[in-house]
């Protein structure tokens, strides 16, 4: 397990760069289609109700 963890933080050390530059678009998006997926749970959810 530690050897599997070493190994994604060596390779996340490695793509620094490409977090530093695509890292918050990614948060966002995954915010956004989260966020839209809770909205339509939450209407079938009322409109069943």
């Amino acid at each position: 397990m530690s050897t599997a963890f070493a190994h994604v933080t060596t390779h996340v050390h490695q793509h620094a760069s490409f977090w530093e530059a695509y890292g918050l678009e990614l948060v966002m998006v995954a915010v956004c289609s989260l966020g839209l997926l809770a909205l339509r749970w939450f209407r079938d959810r009322h409109s069943k109700s």
